[in-house]
């Protein structure tokens, strides 16, 4: 299936998105959530008016963009969970998630869908992927610090 919706939603979008999704201004977990909540329901009505293959290639460039955006929010948001250590949150159900899981597995049924999103989310997947093992790394070190002379 696609990184992204695994990622997002098999893998619980609820904690990791709800959390994940800010900007560098935002100064609270309920900002977040709500910043988040916003992206995706943008990124949902915007694929909501797609119905056919020949708008779902004209679409690829706007769900680039969008895939990109949650990317970047989510690696924010990952820098200020770190930097205030801070705990995900309990899950909340959030509507304008659901609306983007129901539009992506619709798009995923269209002809040529599946394809169209592997290709959309690639660019993002490789920043989300740099930035995780950037995280890792620095936590590694972090590790291995206290046995250093």
């Amino acid at each position: 299936m696609w990184e992204l919706y695994q990622r997002f939603f098999k893998a619980g979008i609820g904690g990791v998105l709800i959390l994940s999704l800010l900007s560098c201004s935002v100064h609270s977990v309920e900002s977040y959530r709500r910043k988040g909540a916003r992206e995706a329901e943008s990124f949902a009505n915007e694929l909501s008016t797609i119905h056919n293959s020949q708008e779902l290639l004209r679409a690829e460039p706007m769900m680039r963009k969008h895939f990109l955006a949650l990317v970047h929010l989510m690696i924010e948001a990952r820098k200020w969970q770190k930097e205030h250590d801070i705990p995900l949150p309990d899950v909340r159900p959030c509507v304008a998630y659901e609306h983007l899981q129901e539009q992506l597995a619709r798009i995923a049924f269209m002809e040529g869908g599946r394809e169209v999103i592997r290709r959309a989310q690639q660019e993002a997947l490789i920043c989300l992927d740099r930035q995780e093992r950037r995280i890792q790394k620095r936590e590694r070190a972090q590790l291995d610090k206290p046995f250093e002379k």
